[in-house]
């Protein structure tokens, strides 16, 4: 390894100011080792090189050999958390000309290159390169978008838009500046290593305790196999992830997999089963029930069992695909008839609940407070639908590109 270069251990970026700017935070006295100050440009080489702005780290990783940058640059790099890249001071050039074109199949941008060049200007770029047009400075971003848009400028913001670097004159890393000349192409590309969710652990607001017990549970058996075999150990098969809905578990769950560098699918239960026999779909252009597609759509008998029967079926089914909410035809190949168990309705108070057979529910009995399912309620059990509080609030975080709300 050269004098001006070192190996360091790449670590999550934990401040949202930083995300998606190009910024990469290395400790101070790390950086003057190779002849590094803030400011300068370095390249980053994992599986593949890409370039980033150094900038001073948080005292708390004073003395660590490790480089925190965001889930863009560590995909720009080709490497994830917990693994070495060099890092060395850039050779780097002014570009002549970028071109970049949007990563989203149903995304077409129509705007002049220049709103996308005043975003990027300051930032190193490379062929291949992902982007979020977000300046390294917020003032770039509302002196241009302000004397424009006014109060509309937020709204109009282009950071969470992705964006590849399909073009750099000259080649290798080059810095984006006001001679630049910058072309989006308005159609999307295809990224084949883009078939896991581009979504980072950056993009997840708090969750800390349960993306480090998540994170050992399946990216460490997934990353590093060898750990479990020279153990003697089996890894997790799976994990479950229960909540309210909107508390994070499918973007864990996304970034888990991008970050990993595995498979992701998603299905979700209404794609796959309608709770009654009278939901109506669109087949072969006819609308019908469930009942009436599993009566006379099925072909022959798949298999069955205690509580199911499956057939084979034929057929178009019409649906909408999102986010472009276009119509489109899928085929029909198998109907399954299930039967779930019952439903339980639950008073709380003033109000009604349907659970399921196995839902917990806190009840308030002769001895004392107990979780207890459906099936296990007695009488003079009282349902309790209030939440046991806290000795001590835990801290809320408001997470943004811009800034961090802490109350």
């Amino acid at each position: 390894m050269a004098e001006n270069e070192l190996k360091l251990v790449v670590a999550e970026n934990r401040y949202q100011n930083y995300v998606n700017r190009g910024f990469a935070l290395i400790d101070e006295g790390i950086m003057k080792k190779i002849g590094l100050k803030q400011g300068d440009y370095i390249e980053i080489t994992g599986t593949r090189s890409t370039g980033a702005i150094a900038i001073k780290g948080a005292p708390e990783d004073r003395g660590l050999e490790i480089i925190r940058i965001d889930g863009m640059i560590r995909h720009n790099a080709g490497t994830s958390i917990g693994e070495k890249v060099t890092v060395r001071k850039a050779s780097i050039k002014e570009a002549k000309s970028v071109s970049v074109a949007p990563t989203e199949p149903n995304v077409r941008f129509m705007g002049p290159g220049e709103v996308i060049k005043r975003n990027l200007i300051g930032r190193p770029v490379a062929k291949g390169d992902l982007i979020a047009p977000t300046p390294p400075e917020t003032e770039v971003m509302d002196d241009f978008f302000g004397s424009i848009f006014g109060s509309m400028a937020l709204p109009f913001g282009l950071g969470e838009v992705k964006f590849v670097v399909t073009r750099t004159n000259p080649s290798g890393i080059v810095l984006v500046t006001d001679m630049t000349n910058v072309e989006v192409l308005p159609e999307a590309v295809e990224l084949k290593e883009l078939k896991v969710p581009p979504v980072t652990y950056e993009d997840i607001g708090g969750l800390k305790l349960e993306l480090e017990r998540v994170r050992e549970m399946i990216e460490l058996p997934l990353k590093h196999p060898e750990l479990f075999d020279r153990l003697g150990i089996d890894p997790p098969k799976g994990v479950l992830l229960h909540g309210p809905p909107g508390t994070g578990k499918t973007l864990i769950a996304k970034a888990v997999a991008n970050e990993s560098g595995a498979n992701f699918i998603s299905i979700n239960g209404p794609e796959i089963m309608c709770v009654a026999g009278n939901t109506q779909m669109v087949i072969d252009g006819q609308v019908k029930t469930a009942e009436q597609i599993f009566s006379s759509y099925r072909i022959s008998m798949i298999g069955k069992g205690s509580n199911h029967i499956s057939f084979k079926a034929t057929g178009k089914v019409m649906g909408v695909t999102n986010p472009s909410f276009t119509a489109q035809k899928t085929p029909l190949i198998e109907v399954t008839q299930v039967n779930v168990p019952n439903y339980y309705k639950i008073e709380f108070g003033t109000a009604n609940y349907e659970v399921s057979s196995n839902h917990p529910i806190l009840v308030l009995t002769e001895s004392g407070l107990s979780w207890k399912t459906p099936p296990m309620l007695k009488p003079g059990d009282y349902p309790v639908g209030a939440v046991i509080r806290e000795l001590r609030a835990p801290e809320i975080g408001f997470y943004s590109r811009s800034s961090n709300i802490k109350i």
